[in-house]
């Protein structure tokens, strides 16, 4: 998502802009500006006081690629737990251990999905263009 904002502090090769967001108001009829900091990676050495754009870095297709993964993770439970159950001869309980691993396969992908592409260094947004 891109937005524009001003720089207010530059430090460590970061900068904080203020961005400025039309916000529509059902009630008092005008849209209102909020204002909120943003702390992004300043990559075009963008001065305090320069009108930037700056943009996330998470994809917008990232959730639908999470949700393929859980459910990719929960049919590679399901068929670990049935080939798992009938190994070892548990096959009165198929069913609720081929469940159960698919939910525990599931909540692994999601966690480590959530972990590494969500939480990670390049999620931290980029201050890529200087405008004038």
């Amino acid at each position: 998502m891109k937005e524009t904002g001003f720089v207010v502090t530059i430090k460590d090769g970061f900068a904080e802009v203020r961005v400025l967001r039309d916000v529509p108001s059902c009630c008092s009829g005008g849209d209102k500006k909020e204002s909120f900091m943003v702390k992004a990676r300043n990559l075009c050495n963008a001065e305090i006081g320069s009108k930037v754009s700056i943009e996330g870095a998470v994809s917008p297709s990232s959730p639908y690629l999470l949700i393929g993964l859980c459910i990719a993770g929960f049919i590679v439970g399901l068929i670990s737990g049935d080939y798992l159950s009938i190994r070892f001869g548990f096959t009165g309980l198929k069913e609720i251990l081929s469940l159960g691993l698919g939910i525990v396969v599931t909540l692994l992908v999601y966690t480590g999905f959530r972990f590494f592409v969500f939480k990670g260094k390049h999620t931290i947004p980029v201050v890529y263009e200087i405008l004038a």
